[in-house]
């Protein structure tokens, strides 16, 4: 920040550097991937805990976080996206919360919600506005799906070794096991996308995920993989020549931070 306000040769200099280690990094991949024409398309599908901090209900820093991020992908001309199942999550989010009267104080949506001093008006108005909401403010593509596919994904999805060894992970009773299947199918449908592409620059969807448990299990399907961190997105964007022209500045941004 000091560099940006008070020493601006010593940024520009910062950025060129990073930016000649980006290329130098590139460079030396095998022959044949250099001169690729990246598809300029891409769809980033947004995990669920991302949207509830776009939405304002996580810590502050998320929050901002969430929000650039988001801002910096539109600017860019890729397609933030968020899918019908993690829409559906969130509603299910909101009716949990909604039966116990209030959220949990010790979870990062009742941290925001009493910081902010919001009411339950405030999350059930959400809850009925959030395909408005997230297209309208924020820019996002929200797909629709009919209730059939969505009980589809559910009972292809529910006995699934992929959700079976996510339960056991994350310790989840028998009877729950939504987030499994959302995830699960999130991660399928975008390595399915992506299928026989054995360049990332030909990649035309990523799903973006705090989970680190999800990178590491589907990550592995893949080389280099379509499901991501939100501190590759940068990058990631980037790589398929975002137009944005503070691309630069958002990856250094995204480096000192990390």
């Amino acid at each position: 920040q000091w560099t940006i306000t008070d020493d601006n040769d010593t940024y520009v200099l910062i950025k060129r550097v990073l930016w000649g280690s980006v290329i130098a990094g590139f460079l030396q991949r095998k022959n044949d991937a250099i001169g690729i024409n990246a598809i300029n398309t891409v769809a980033y599908y947004i995990d669920t805990s991302l949207v509830f901090a776009l939405l304002g209900y996580d810590t502050i820093d998320n929050v901002n976080y969430a929000r650039e991020l988001v801002r910096e992908i539109v600017t860019s001309g890729a397609i933030p996206t968020v899918h019908a199942l993690t829409r559906e999550e969130i509603n299910l989010i909101f009716e949990s919360i909604e039966h116990q009267g209030a959220p949990d104080p010790t979870t990062a949506i009742g941290e925001a919600y009493y910081r902010e001093k919001k009411h339950m008006s405030d999350l059930l108005h959400l809850k009925n506005t959030l395909y408005e909401t997230l297209t309208k403010q924020y820019k996002i593509n929200c797909p629709i799906e009919s209730r059939d596919k969505i009980e589809l994904y559910k009972r292809d999805f529910k006995n699934s070794k992929d959700v079976q060894m996510l339960k056991e992970i994350w310790n989840e009773k028998q009877n729950e096991d939504f987030r499994e299947i959302h995830d699960v199918v999130l991660c399928t449908e975008v390595n399915k996308g992506n299928k026989y592409k054995t360049d990332i620059e030909h990649y035309n969807s990523y799903f973006v995920t705090r989970n680190s448990d999800l990178i590491s299990m589907f990550g592995k399907r893949l080389s280099p993989a379509a499901i991501i961190h939100p501190g590759n997105v940068i990058m990631s964007l980037w790589i398929h020549s975002a137009q944005s022209q503070n691309i630069q500045q958002a990856l250094l941004t995204e480096i000192i931070t990390r």
